[in-house]
């Protein structure tokens, strides 16, 4: 993950030269920034096509309001990486992390990663809150989850948000992630407009599988579904979190 010394030395010098650098990041993957909060800003530009420079441009002078959100878990170091004790060997590769990979490693290990799942600033702001949870019965007979999230613009310019919707388990006994993403909706909103959105979860977010009984399992008891913007969800204004409650466990094979 590390890039060579002398970009790291580069960033360092430039920076401190003109506190108000930007670091634009093109790469494939994580790379580690041991720079990352002395800079004012970073933008994670992977690698794009012909057009990407003019792309980029427009970000920075503001021409256009980037709304990206990040598809990983970004590490601080490679060795924070679910994968870091399983990778090396020229032979053979093991899946030792299990359930347990991306965002599902660091909250199992209460570990904080540089940039959560879902991560991703504009030059906007929003707030968002669970106005309505309706839990119903699909046509299988199995329940189904969706939630109607009112989400606000509160900042200056036209943007975008990812509502995320995430289903725990308050209790459990089998072995799960902490929580696990199980729905989604992006939303375009103009400057102070307000609207509200349904985001759908099928019957196999509470759900577990049961290798012992070769069949899907839904565990009576509390299930806490939480809207956030991000895995890392630490604004209170981007996230909301209800409580619901499955009164009787039942269980499926197949799909």
């Amino acid at each position: 993950m590390d890039l060579p010394p002398a970009v790291n030395a580069l960033i360092d010098n430039v920076h401190s030269i003109n506190s108000n650098t930007i670091v634009v990041s093109r790469t494939g993957m994580p790379v580690t920034m041991p720079w990352a909060s002395k800079v004012p800003a970073i933008i994670q530009a992977w690698y794009g096509g012909n057009e990407s420079g003019n792309s980029i441009a427009d970000i920075l002078f503001g021409d256009f309001n980037p709304c990206g959100k990040l598809p990983i878990s970004w590490p601080r170091t490679i060795s924070d990486n679910p994968a870091y004790l399983y990778f090396g060997s020229k032979t053979r590769v093991l899946f030792g992390d299990d359930i347990y990979a991306g965002y599902r490693w660091y909250d199992k290990l209460d570990r904080t990663p540089l940039w959560s799942f879902g991560h991703g600033l504009s030059y906007t702001t929003f707030t968002l809150s669970i106005a309505k949870v309706f839990n119903n019965c699909a046509p299988s007979g199995r329940r189904r989850i969706s939630a109607s999230v009112r989400i606000e613009n509160t900042g200056p310019v036209h943007g975008a948000e990812v509502v995320q919707l995430w289903v725990s388990a308050e209790h459990s006994s089998y072995q799960r992630p902490m929580r696990e993403l199980h729905g989604f909706q992006k939303v375009h909103l103009a400057p102070g407009e307000v609207r509200e959105v349904d985001v759908h979860v099928d019957e196999y977010a509470m759900a577990v599988w049961d290798e012992g009984e070769d069949k899907w399992c839904v565990e009576s008891g509390d299930y806490r579904l939480s809207a956030i913007s991000s895995a890392g969800g630490l604004d209170p204004c981007s996230r909301d979190e209800v409580l619901f409650n499955v009164e009787e466990p039942y269980r499926w094979r197949g799909l």
